[in-house]
């Protein structure tokens, strides 16, 4: 679950009036659009700050090398995500349970 405060592609998408998949494929080339704070590489869900996507709607401009507005949730804890457990040694748990 994403927070009020920060949008995924398909919330940026729904936000600025344009398809998901136009946004897909030309995020990275609209001129002065926000960069995202979590995610911009090949295979990852970028995350934007909701206020980013509403001052770039209002006119606002990003630079390559200013840093990525932050959503103020980021800071906090996930509370949805499932805690990772450690991967059992199915190898030993085998062969205990093969007697050997």
């Amino acid at each position: 679950m994403i927070a009020p405060d920060a949008l995924d592609l398909h919330g940026v998408a729904v936000l600025l009036g344009v398809s998901y998949s136009q946004l897909q494929r030309t995020w990275r080339t609209i001129d002065g659009f926000p960069p995202p704070y979590l995610g911009g590489g090949k295979g990852e869900r970028p995350r934007w700050a909701r206020q980013a996507v509403i001052d770039f709607m209002h006119g606002r401009r990003w630079a390559a090398t200013e840093a990525p507005p932050v959503a103020l949730s980021a800071a906090k804890a996930p509370a949805n995500d499932p805690v990772r457990r450690p991967a059992p040694d199915t190898v030993a748990a085998l062969l205990f349970a093969a007697g050997g």
